[in-house]
């Protein structure tokens, strides 16, 4: 049964990779990326007022992390414009 959802999530892994690739043609990253985020962004809305509040030095972190993973979208998203799909499937699959 495993390895039917390893082949499940494989292919719609390699889906997403052509639609973003698809997105992204005669398309500036920035607003692709900004719209991505904003979508997957509004369905876990609800739950980010169930969080406490850490403090100061747990949002510094949390504003870090932001920034980490927001330069590494970035990187991703251009390197999916310029690269064949070929190239960028494997590469995000090892991510």
């Amino acid at each position: 049964m495993w390895l039917v959802l390893a082949f499940v999530s494989s292919a719609l892994l390699g889906f997403y990779d052509v639609c973003k690739k698809y997105s992204l043609r005669d398309n500036a990253v920035i607003p692709i990326l900004f719209l991505n985020t904003l979508f997957c962004s509004l369905i876990f809305l609800p739950l980010a007022f169930q969080t406490p509040f850490g403090g100061w030095e747990v949002q510094r972190y949390i504003l870090l992390k932001a920034c980490i993973v927001l330069s590494s979208w970035l990187l991703g998203y251009i390197g999916i414009k310029h690269l064949p799909i070929t190239i960028v499937g494997p590469i995000n699959a090892t991510r």
